[in-house]
């Protein structure tokens, strides 16, 4: 089972490693020939695989299978539809930027095992909040990109980041700890502007400070409208009755599909609604009660990683300052 879904997940790996060998002379050659040996290269191709399994908030006790979860009309760029490969995008070096619980993390994942399955690009998949911020970002990428089964050296790197063969996608850069934040933007400019031919994809939540770069072509997801709403719950639940008393709710209330407007939210109001029957008759009683989860489980739910915060308050401090928002404008 596990090596029919590796395979699935990465049929076209060979023939990209193929013409990477074909391509090079003498040492580089031999280097990619041991870099890309059988056992490597299954290395590889596992982790590949793995980048298909994720937690999500409606299920955070299990393992899910991205293709199980993943709904592609969620996703719209520039109000433009979904970006099935790379070579969709106008541009080698790509910001996708988006709010909290849009699917950011989710399309990368998507992408990367798309690009596994074709035979154009070896696709490594790094999260920003993984570095350790003590070295250069390249330094940094070249410990994830040996995690992740390549071991390269300068030269080797210099190779395939020349070849157009190699795709980075980078995952989370709002994560990066503030201090660090600036160096980190500069080394990647530098990175974008030495290797043009790299592909390099970066998520981010907006004003993060990658929206700047001249360097980062920004596709933002846009909104969830009412009929992708209604795909995206028929989707979450087997259960078409079940589904059906929520998608109705949306269609009766005259302002719920203007806030259910991301997969996060849309998904803890599901969760709510299915928990407690919930039918929120304003603004301010929606958010009072999906605030906390909000708050408390989307975070939480990335292993190791705690969101840092330019206010400094605790999670009671800041839904004490919500509740009063959510009562002054009440």
């Amino acid at each position: 089972m596990l090596e029919q879904l590796i395979k699935k997940a990465t049929g076209g790996l060979d023939n990209v490693v193929n013409e990477l060998i074909n391509a090079a002379q003498d040492k580089v050659k031999e280097k990619i020939a041991e870099v890309f040996s059988i056992n490597k290269l299954e290395k590889l191709k596992t982790n590949i695989a793995r980048v298909g399994k994720v937690k999500t908030i409606l299920n955070p006790d299990s393992i899910m299978e991205l293709k199980d979860i993943f709904i592609e009309s969620a996703i719209s760029l520039n109000d433009a539809g979904i970006f099935q490969s790379v070579e969709n995008f106008i541009s080698n070096h790509i910001l996708i930027e988006g709010g909290p619980g849009q699917g950011k993390s989710l399309y990368l994942r998507h992408l990367c095992l798309s690009e596994g399955k074709r035979p154009h690009y070896i696709p490594i998949f790094i999260e920003f909040r993984y570095l350790k911020y003590e070295k250069s970002l390249r330094e940094e990428l070249f410990d994830q990109i040996n995690e992740f089964g390549v071991e390269l050296d300068d030269i080797l790197f210099d190779y395939l980041a020349q070849s157009k063969k190699l795709l980075f996608i980078l995952d989370g850069f709002d994560e990066i700890p503030n201090l660090a934040r600036q160096k980190i933007s500069r080394d990647l400019e530098t990175i974008a502007r030495t290797y043009p031919d790299l592909k390099i994809i970066v998520s981010s939540r907006p004003d993060s400070g990658m929206g700047s770069s001249i360097y980062f072509k920004k596709f933002k997801i846009s909104y969830l409208n009412l009929e992708q709403q209604h795909a995206f719950i028929n989707h979450l639940y087997n259960n078409q009755q079940q589904a059906k008393k929520i998608i109705d709710i949306l269609n009766e209330s005259k302002f719920l599909a203007d806030v259910t407007n991301t997969p996060l939210l849309l998904t803890l109001f599901a969760i709510t609604y299915n928990a407690r029957q919930f039918k929120p008759d304003s603004l301010s009683e929606f958010y009072s009660v999906i605030f906390p989860t909000m708050l408390y489980r989307h975070d939480r739910m990335k292993i190791g990683y705690e969101r840092e915060r330019k206010s400094k308050l605790t999670d009671y401090q800041m839904q004490r300052l919500f509740e009063a928002f959510s009562f002054i404008t009440k």
